[in-house]
């Protein structure tokens, strides 16, 4: 009988959650909806995309996006385009995406105008114009997104869309590497190796690797190895190398590995130890550096 009792309980419970959370859901719908407000739309879908209060809904979410971004939401606008970058709640549409992003571009959203420009660069949804990618580029490198700010020294690098300049395209990595982008110190480090742009100095090459290395880049990680396997810009090390190469493996470089074995080969036994837990500790500080667990 109290087994029985108990069961009846647990049911009456987990209905009662239930209608609890049916009720919340009701509730957080009719004040968005009903009282037409843009901002308590867009949280409402928020809720919705992330599941985030209530059961999580791409549908509902991209419907309470776009009455928000119909009236006036920007942050919506942008959500709104991303559901049909990724085909979440609505069909995937590349174009009906891009017309969401240049809409919130349009009203000053940063990241909105850096996402143009990739769809100007690859072509999805309009026309392929790398010169309108780097002015999209530009525009959000000048509100401060550093993601734009390196692309827009490739985009000096390699000539798409401007006249190449090696030396405009270092300007744009330094913006993005300052800003803790770890592609813009990546690249800068490349320049100082390669000497394009910059005078060659292989000592600040491997200190703006190893800032991208310490963000977790292992293409960084890896040419980070190399440097201490030639003892270039750097004290030679084949312990800290071993150890950058079998970082770099783990977090997914496709040169790395080979560099490894090599590594490890010209180790003697004491020094492979010292080597792994060299790696293992650098492993624990990039994890924490970039939120991992």
């Amino acid at each position: 009988m109290s087994s029985r009792k108990y069961l009846i309980g647990g049911v009456a419970a987990v209905v009662a959650a239930a209608l609890l959370v049916a009720g919340l859901t009701a509730w957080w719908h009719y004040s968005a909806s009903e009282r037409g407000k843009a901002a308590g739309m867009f949280d409402v879908a928020l809720r919705y995309d992330t599941g985030n209060g209530m059961p999580q809904d791409h549908v509902q979410a991209a419907e309470l996006y776009r009455k928000a971004a119909e009236k006036g939401h920007v942050e919506a606008m942008f959500c709104l385009a991303v559901s049909y970058a990724k085909g979440e709640g609505v069909a995937q549409d590349w174009a009906e995406s891009a017309r969401w992003y240049r809409s919130a571009a349009g009203h000053g959203h940063a990241r909105a105008m850096y996402n143009l420009g990739v769809r100007y660069a690859d072509g999805r949804g309009m026309p392929q114009d790398h010169a309108e990618s780097a002015r999209w580029y530009r525009k959000a490198a000048g509100k401060g997104d550093p993601v734009a700010m390196c692309n827009l020294g490739v985009c000096y690098a390699k000539g798409l869309g401007v006249v190449q300049d090696q030396t405009e395209a270092v300007r744009w990595y330094l913006k993005a590497a300052e800003a803790g982008h770890a592609g813009g110190m990546c690249n800068l480090g490349s320049c100082y190796d390669s000497g394009d742009g910059v005078g060659q100095d292989r000592v600040e090459a491997a200190k703006w690797y190893r800032g991208a290395a310490e963000e977790g880049m292992s293409d960084a990680m890896y040419l980070l190895g190399v440097r201490y396997a030639k003892g270039d810009g750097v004290g030679q090390d084949d312990v800290e190398s071993y150890a950058w190469f079998s970082v770099a493996s783990a977090f997914g470089s496709k040169e790395a590995p080979a560099h490894l074995e090599a590594a490890e080969r010209i180790l003697t036994p004491p020094k492979l130890e010292a080597a792994q837990k060299r790696s293992q500790t650098l492993s624990e500080q990039i994890l924490m550096n970039v939120g991992g667990e």
